[in-house]
C-alpha cells in the first residue's frame, strides 16, 4: 500500500505529486508530517516520516493485512506440501472395493440376527 498524503487547508486525500488540491485550491509547495512538522518533498515521505516514523494509521493496517495474508499463504502452501500424500484406486476399484464392504456388512448382519 502506498502513502498517502492530504491536504492541509481541507484534509482531503490528494496525489503525491499534486501541486495544488483538487478540492479548496490549496498551493502545494512542500510536505509536512503531522506529528514532528518536519517539511520535504514527497519522495521524502514515501515510507513514513524520516524523523520520527510516522505512518498514516490506514498505510500501517493495510501494511499489516499484506504481511499477515503473505504469511497466510507460505503456511497453507508448506501444509499442502505436507499433506500432499494420496492414495490412487483406479477407477473400476471403487465398485469393487463397494460390493466388498456391502458384503461383509451383510455377513456381519446375518450373525448377529442368528445370535439373538
Amino acid at each position: 500500500m502506498e502513502t498517502k498524503f492530504y491536504c492541509n487547508k481541507c484534509r482531503n486525500e490528494v496525489a503525491p505529486n499534486a501541486n495544488q488540491c483538487p478540492y479548496c485550491g490549496e498551493r502545494f509547495n512542500a510536505v509536512q508530517c503531522p506529528v514532528c512538522k518536519l517539511i520535504g518533498t514527497p519522495d521524502t515521505f514515501m515510507r513514513g516520516c524520516p524523523s520520527c516514523g510516522y505512518v498514516n494509521p490506514q498505510q500501517e493496517m493495510g501494511n499489516r493485512a499484506k504481511m499477515q495474508k503473505s504469511k497466510d499463504n507460505q503456511l497453507n502452501k508448506k501444509k499442502h506440501k505436507k499433506n500432499s500424500f494420496r492414495i490412487v484406486i483406479p477407477p473400476g476399484w471403487y465398485k469393487i472395493i463397494l460390493l466388498i464392504f456391502i458384503l461383509i456388512l451383510a455377513i456381519l448382519l446375518y450373525l448377529l440376527y442368528r445370535l439373538f
